[in-house]
């Protein structure tokens, strides 16, 4: 009996063993993967503090960098505005020292012609003062003084043609200018019309007006509502002093307000009664500036440039600078601190072409060469301005 329980007790105890073991095993197999996890996360853990160490130093860096090139910044603009301030005083001290020379030559010039000189000023004035008749109608200019000759101690030819060329060409700069609007008449009819024809859907035809910003105003005796087209005078090319007048486009109706493009042209309205007949016309003098403008003009050409603010149809501000020696379209940067660059520069030897915009007080185009600018002035007034100069 006693060995036989022996013998049970025994495959009890090795019963027990069998099923222990996989427990065991699988217990201190887990213990073992905790303990491999725990090991890789720590690795993990410790690269990642290793590659914020590193950013952490690429940012500071960074920051110096920044701050190294905002000190390279200023510095720029400070020697850029620098040099700009300086290359205006040169500009400024050259202007000066030719306009200096100008009025000594001017001065020396005229104390040579003396009294020669002021005939020839007395019979441009008397010349320009007979050229509009009352009611608004040219006059043909008076004849010349015969040519004298040269008497002893006279200023040689070539000194008086000098003369004579420098107030050309002063004038031709200046437009004309008068104070305050002309009336202007209606043109008598050809002399081959039968005046008793029947009814005039337009007569006693006149317009007010004739200064550049003040609307040209056209009033008569209109029977109905009458069709009017203003034209713009334009010289002939074909070398025999004819005229010819070009309609505007968007010039229609009683009223027009004269552009730069009209200055120193003669303009002409045409009505036409609504059923039809012979066009009634009324011819105006040469468009003049008022007072204010054309003294603002000759400002600039003592100053010797004159600078507009513009922008293109992008909204990217422009610089207009019109010198003596050339013509300059400037960008002018938005950001901070910055300044101006020339986009392009053309002198006087080329072709230079100013034309305003029919449909906008504002606009206008400037044509240098085989390049086109679309600009958008500040005010109608200053595009005026701009077209002048």
């Amino acid at each position: 009996k006693r060995s036989g329980a022996a013998a049970v007790c025994r495959r009890s105890s090795a019963e027990c063993f069998r099923r222990a073991v996989p427990v065991l095993c699988a217990t201190m197999a887990a213990v073992a993967g905790r303990r491999a996890d725990d090991a890789i996360l720590e690795t993990m853990t410790q690269q990642l503090l290793q590659i914020s160490s590193v950013f952490l130093v690429q940012q500071s860096e960074l920051q110096q960098v920044r701050d190294r090139l905002k000190k390279e910044l200023v510095r720029v603009n400070t020697i850029s505005e620098a040099l700009t301030s300086a290359a205006q005083q040169h500009q400024d001290a050259v202007l000066t020292v030719i306009q200096n020379y100008e009025s000594v030559a001017a001065e020396s010039a005229g104390d040579a012609l003396g009294p020669v000189a002021a005939t020839s000023a007395a019979v441009v004035a008397a010349g320009t003062a007979a050229s509009v008749s009352e009611g608004g109608h040219r006059a043909p200019p008076p004849p010349p003084p015969p040519m004298q000759m040269s008497a002893p101690g006279a200023p040689p030819p070539h000194l008086d043609q000098a003369l004579a060329r420098q107030q050309s060409v002063r004038q031709v700069h200046l437009p004309p200018v008068a104070s305050q609007p002309s009336v202007f008449t209606q043109l008598p009819a050809p002399p081959d019309e039968d005046e008793d024809e029947g009814i005039r859907y337009v007569d006693n035809l006149r317009v007010v007006g004739g200064l550049l910003g003040t609307p040209l105003k056209a009033s008569g005796e209109f029977v109905g509502t009458p069709e009017a087209t203003w034209f713009r005078q334009r010289s002939s090319l074909t070398g025999r002093g004819e005229d010819r007048f070009v309609p505007l486009g968007a010039a229609q109706g009683l009223e027009y307000l004269p552009t730069a493009d009209d200055v120193g042209a003669v303009l002409r309205l045409e009505c036409v009664g609504p059923y039809g007949g012979k066009p009634v016309a009324v011819e105006t003098s040469p468009i003049a500036l008022d007072p204010p403008t054309h003294a603002e003009l000759e400002a600039f050409l003592r100053k010797g440039q004159a600078e507009f603010h513009a922008f293109t149809p992008q909204q990217e501000a422009r610089i207009v600078l019109v010198t003596r020696k050339n013509i300059k379209v400037r960008s002018k940067s938005s950001r901070m601190g910055g300044g101006a660059s020339t986009l392009y520069k053309q002198g006087y030897q080329r072709p230079v072409t100013a034309v305003v915009d029919e449909h906008s007080p504002q606009e206008m185009a400037l044509q240098l060469g085989a390049l086109k600018f679309e600009l958008l002035m500040e005010t109608p007034r200053m595009r005026d301005l701009a077209v002048l100069c």
